[in-house]
């Protein structure tokens, strides 16, 4: 893994992933300048959210879906509470 190399070489590496666990590893010399996976997501949602209610859309029955890399997991449920 890259992150063990720049680790024992003390090489900074900047990792612009999404994947919550990149930079819970401990790494030292991992920064991470995109935010996590599960803030991303609230922030799409709450993007789309204000979208809607700017246009006019009323918000019922939505459905949040994230296809993960190359079509990998991913993630998907209620946009809304309730």
């Amino acid at each position: 893994m890259a992150s063990e190399v720049t680790e024992r070489e003390k090489v900074i590496l900047i990792a612009d992933a999404l994947v919550d666990s990149v930079t819970g590893m401990g790494r030292r010399y991992l920064f991470r300048p995109a935010p996590k996976a599960a803030q991303h997501g609230a922030s799409v949602v709450e993007f789309a959210v204000q979208a809607a209610e700017k246009a006019g859309v009323p918000l019922q029955n939505e459905l949040l879906c994230h296809v993960g890399p190359g079509g990998g997991p991913g993630t998907f449920g209620p946009a809304l509470p309730g």
